[in-house]
């Protein structure tokens, strides 16, 4: 087996469109997203970290750190969305989408961002 083997997980949301639903294919955020993301919004980032570390989400950890991003920043939101769907450049797009859709979108890429640690509440541990 070698690198070339690797094959990234992902997970297809299907979203409201005025054509139909789009069926969009999602992956877990690597560290170029990451550091891209961090730029943009590191003192949001920072303080959704902190508070989740010391507990004050509630008992998802999960549905705490989409509702406490959705709260905190639409751009952020959409910014997570483009860079999971591998598009970065269309985040304004990822703005127009239903919030229903955008929850569920939230939670696949954010899953398949923290499988390797086995979620985001061991990676807080």
């Amino acid at each position: 087996m070698s690198l070339k083997d690797l094959v990234a997980q992902t997970a297809t949301v299907s979203v409201p469109s005025a054509g139909g639903p789009v069926p969009l294919v999602v992956r877990g955020l690597g560290l170029g997203a990451i550091m891209a993301l961090m730029r943009n919004y590191g003192d949001t980032l920072e303080s959704l970290y902190t508070k989740a570390a010391a507990g004050e989400m509630e008992a998802d950890m999960l549905g705490g750190l989409i509702s406490e991003a959705m709260a905190r920043s639409g751009d952020l939101v959409a910014d997570i969305i483009a860079w999971g769907c591998g598009e970065p450049d269309q985040a304004d797009q990822c703005k127009l989408i239903p919030v229903g859709a955008q929850v569920e979108l939230l939670e696949a890429i954010l899953l398949l961002t923290f499988a390797a640690e086995g979620g985001p509440k061991k990676l807080m541990e």
